[in-house]
């Protein structure tokens, strides 16, 4: 496993269905790496600051394995690694085999995950395709979130190593799935819900969800 790609972004104002806003998802490759503390990649855009950056989600990874499925999609768009507003584009991790509390070297900084990505509508206006938020959501693509354990610099062509396996975590691509999953089980997401290691807002997310559930069943 290894990086591919850092990417950071400094900010664009955009219009998308006549709202103007500023955003960072317009991220680009760094040749020189990126740096991180505990909340954030120093250097980087963060506008939405409830949804991006902070202790659980100071970093965004994007699997590159993932972009042919995309560029199959939108083959008109002109493809760099960032596309999905990735700090880091990577080589050799799958969403179905990391699981949440997993802990991973990248460089010389030690991260750990924390949760999938959850679109919204600034990846519409990224691929000017409103429907993408739906095809994302039902893609099995999430990327990972990861917090911070140690600080530094991480470099293209930095190793990934695993530090630690959460054998008794979720996967990654299980959490996310059962987010958008209209059968999931409450059994299941109860024990998403109980995971120690998933971010404090995703868990939030699958207790709404497990609620309302409970109240229709």
């Amino acid at each position: 496993m290894k990086v591919i790609s850092t990417n950071i972004s400094s900010p664009k104002t955009v219009t998308w269905n006549d709202k103007t806003f500023e955003t960072g998802i317009f991220k680009k490759p760094v040749k020189q790496g990126i740096k991180l503390d505990k909340t954030s990649v120093i250097g980087d855009t963060v506008i939405d600051t409830e949804n991006h950056g902070g202790i659980d989600k100071a970093c965004y990874l994007y699997p590159l394995e993932h972009y042919e499925f995309w560029r199959e999609k939108y083959p008109a768009l002109e493809w760099e690694h960032g596309m999905f507003g990735e700090n880091l584009t990577s080589k050799g991790i799958d969403e179905s085999r990391v699981n949440i509390g997993d802990i991973f070297e990248f460089g010389k900084a030690r991260l750990q995950v924390s949760q999938p990505r959850v679109p919204c509508y600034k990846l519409s206006a990224k691929f000017n395709d409103s429907s993408i938020v739906k095809v994302f959501s039902q893609s099995q693509r999430p990327g990972i979130y990861l917090r911070v354990l140690k600080k530094g610099t991480i470099k293209p062509e930095d190793s990934i190593n695993l530090i630690l396996k959460n054998h008794e975590g979720i996967s990654v691509l299980k959490a996310f799935e059962l987010l958008y999953d209209k059968d999931a089980s409450i059994e299941d997401l109860q024990r998403a819900i109980n995971e120690p290691f998933l971010a404090d807002a995703y868990r939030e997310d699958l207790i709404k969800k497990l609620e309302k559930k409970k109240i229709n069943s």
